[in-house]
């Protein structure tokens, strides 16, 4: 197999000149701060991950259909670092942003197929090695999982020889590191000395690529596109978390524990979708953060329905068939449950004594406490029906975060669900019975995920290893969402399909042999272009709205330059399906850089070093961070500054900026301001700075900022006060801008104060 030549188009590519600038492995791992000397090559960290597998048996051990999810997961950035966690589940993880990483440098590198071409001619693809292996990895496709091997080894050093300008990777032996990665994955067992190339006089013998191209074509005819998320987290949250001030002093674990609870459940689910039977697994996800996961499946969308439904339903369950979709915090709910069954038979309450009466079985009394958890605990999940996003016209409270008229829908009675008031009462295993199952839960879940994170390597404690009374003390709180996700993700790429039967002759692809055909196919293209670029839109739909094909004037036929006998229909549909196909594989990279560049800046810029804040919440795009180990003002802005500076570096193609809401925890002992309080107000903030930044960019010159906001409408009193408070003297505190060509990010810190009296206003109507 040949070096290849061509090149992949960069992920927030908006038109067909975009191209990824390759970097070796060398440049890249620089850059992305990975440590050049510890992984000195990818094989290096692609040993190490499959190597340190977080599960019961080694990589070698398993068979083979083991073996190729491994594989794939790794190279996807799926890989398990953590007990049933995954890079994106677990971003503070020190696996989690090399992990990811690796799997960027990947998505760089052209495909090893030169025929995957996606309808763009020769001269680039939306294909990277990465989305090759994860066509590979789809379930029918039954590909060898040597040949897979021996694809991925020769064309990252083809890769790596082509552009170091050196014979990196010598023609006729392996090095070492190739050596340790295939005995880590395979075993150099003579049972599986198939796993290991031969040679022949030119050297290495890796064998040709596998060839994608055919199957590719029939991937839209037999999987079904499904979406899966929950309606309105938010006002869950807010449910759960109404009242608890009330009952501990550690309220705000319930803002913690609920995010946390409702990352795990993804974590489950992104589980399934890899390892279930009845799912393509890593090569089928399309979509996957910001509250939902987009993919397809064989199961019809009734199917589909039934059994994610039934899955969440369990999810809180230690079931046997659920142990392969491992909870990350199982061994929690297992151990505070005991309590919570122990405390209730103490306290002999009566539901739980009828429970018992029925001589249950303990797992059947944990179904009866936590199963059916949709109905009740989870917020509402949608299952979203193919259709455009449409703009929601919305209340804004102007900084009332806490403010909600629903309850939770407990099973079994609890004193905060029902509001009811008990002197002095703090929560504790010795009255958790006196709360619901589901408070008790998440209470000690978000205990449990604090330690986990402040139990990892750059988590120092306090300086010099020395105790001292304010440290670890939260003193400030700060609040960040990405801004205008949906926008920057709709952003068009001007497509330029050309039908196959033009690309017959190799001096010249693009001749026209049909001038009228290619016509016909360019009217019907542009007819169509709505439906046919809507991912979401079944195949099968388009074509049955593709008038040409309805009044049969596309039945006829010729005969090219080659002899071979071209059918017209044929040949628009399968034309179609390969533009289809390119568009679903623009998404999917595009999500997954998305998603991969915003945990490593999170991960390496705001988690970990001297100056660091610790992480509350962390789920996607949505953090919760807290200054814990006593940082200036001035150091937490350096740090916000240098986060949005790598995030635009990283996305240089990308409009990517966030806004904030920042607390100060002020006051000392009796009269300090609690903490659950100061997370209010952070969330208010940053509100307030979301309609700020709204508005900023409707007010921009440029027309690229002016799109990001299409035509929503901010809160006019909100983006006025964020405005007017964000004067010169705050914006070197507040104010985020790399200077160039990207939007600025910026952050609010209204007081307490200054909150309550803008809530004094008038609810107003703004929409998002």
């Amino acid at each position: 197999m040949a070096p290849q030549s061509r090149r992949v188009y960069v992920a927030w590519a908006d038109k067909a000149d975009d191209f990824i600038i390759p970097e070796p492995w060398s440049s890249f791992a620089k850059r992305y701060e990975v440590d050049i000397e510890r992984y000195p090559n990818p094989f290096r960290l692609l040993t190490e991950l499959l190597q340190q597998w977080p599960e019961k048996t080694l990589t070698a051990e398993e068979d083979d259909k083991i073996r190729m999810k491994r594989l794939v997961e790794s190279i996807a950035g799926y890989p398990l670092i953590s007990v049933g966690r995954r890079p994106l589940d677990f971003p503070s993880h020190p696996m989690s942003p090399i992990a990811l990483a690796l799997s960027l440098y990947l998505d760089q590198i052209p495909s090893p197929e030169p025929k995957l071409n996606d309808t763009m001619g020769d001269l680039g693809s939306w294909y990277s090695l990465r989305n090759y292996v994860l066509m590979c990895s789809v379930d029918d496709q039954k590909i060898e999982l040597a040949k897979m091997t021996f694809n991925i080894i020769e064309t990252i050093r083809n890769f790596e020889n082509e552009h170091m300008n050196t014979t990196f990777y010598h023609p006729s032996a392996l090095d070492d590191d190739e050596r340790r990665f295939l005995s880590v994955l395979h075993s150099s067992g003579h049972d599986r000395i198939v796993f290991w190339p031969q040679t022949n006089k030119n050297g290495i013998n890796f064998g040709p690529p596998i060839k994608l191209t055919g199957r590719r074509n029939n991937f839209l005819k037999t999987y079904n596109y499904h979406e899966f998320k929950f309606e309105r987290i938010q006002t869950w949250i807010k449910k759960w978390v109404a009242n608890t001030e009330d009952y501990s002093k550690k309220s705000q674990n319930f803002i913690t524990g609920t995010s946390v609870i409702l990352e795990s459940l993804f974590a489950r689910i992104r589980s399934l979708l890899l390892r279930s039977e009845t799912h393509i697994g890593v090569g089928g996800i399309c979509i996957d953060g910001g509250g939902r996961i987009s993919y397809y499946s064989e199961n019809a969308p009734d199917e589909e329905q039934k059994l994610i439904r039934n899955f969440v339903n369990n999810s809180l369950l230690d079931l046997n068939e659920n142990r392969v979709h491992e909870h990350p915090f199982m061994n929690v709910i297992s151990k505070e449950i005991g309590i919570y069954f122990e405390q209730a038979e103490k306290d002999k309450l009566d539901w739980f004594t009828k429970l018992k009466n029925q001589n249950l079985q303990t797992q059947e009394l944990y179904k009866e406490l936590l199963g059916d958890a949709s109905s009740w605990f989870y917020p509402e999940i949608s299952f979203s029906e193919p259709k455009e996003d449409e703009l929601e016209e919305t209340e804004c409270t102007h900084g009332n975060s806490k403010s909600t008229e629903e309850k939770p829908q407990s099973k079994f009675p609890c004193i905060i669900c029902e509001k009811e008031h008990v002197e002095d009462f703090q929560l504790s295993s010795g009255n958790c019975s006196r709360v619901c199952p589901p408070h008790w839960l998440i209470f000690n879940i978000a205990n449990s995920s604090k330690l986990r994170n402040l139990s990892l390597p750059h988590e120092l404690g306090p300086e010099g290893g020395i105790r001292t009374k304010e440290f670890g003390r939260p003193k400030d709180i700060i609040a960040i969402d990405a801004n205008s996700l949906g926008t920057i993700f709709k952003s068009n790429f001007e497509w330029n399909p050309q039908p196959s039967w033009i690309q017959i002759n190799d001096k010249n692809p693009f001749k026209t042999v049909e001038p009228g055909i290619v016509k016909e196919f360019m009217t019907i293209y542009d007819e169509n272009r709505e439906s046919i670029e809507n991912y979401k839109v079944s195949l099968h739909e388009v074509f049955d709205q593709i008038r040409q094909i309805n009044n049969e004037e596309l039945d006829g036929e010729f005969i090219d330059p080659s002899g071979r006998t071209i059918f017209v229909q044929n040949e628009v549909r399968k034309t179609l399906s390969n533009l289809r196909i390119a568009i679903n594989t623009r998404i999917i990279r595009r999500s997954f850089s998305f998603n991969a560049n915003w945990s490593i800046s999170l991960r390496n810029k705001i988690l970990a070093g001297k100056h660091r804040l610790t992480p509350w919440v962390a789920a996607g795009d949505d953090l919760i961070l807290i200054n814990r180990i006593l940082l200036t003002p001035q150091e937490i802005s350096d740090i916000l500054t240098e986060f949005h500076k790598d995030l635009q570096s990283k996305l240089p193609k990308c409009n990517i900026s966030f806004a904030g809401g920042w607390s100060k925890r002020t006051g000392e002992g009796q009269e300090r301001k609690q903490i659950i309080e100061c997370v209010h107000e952070a969330l208010n903030n940053e509100k307030i700075a979301k309609h700020t930044w709204k508005q900023r960019m409707r007010n921009s010159a440029k027309e690229d900022f002016r799109n990001l906001v299409e035509t929503k409408v901010p809160c006019e009193i909100c983006s006025k006060k964020g405005n007017e408070w964000l004067n010169d003297a705050r914006k070197k505190l507040h104010f985020y801008d790399a200077k160039n060509d990207q939007p600025a990010s910026l952050t609010v810190n209204l007081t307490a104060e200054e909150l309550e009296e803008l809530a004094q206003n008038e609810p107003t109507n703004y929409t998002k």
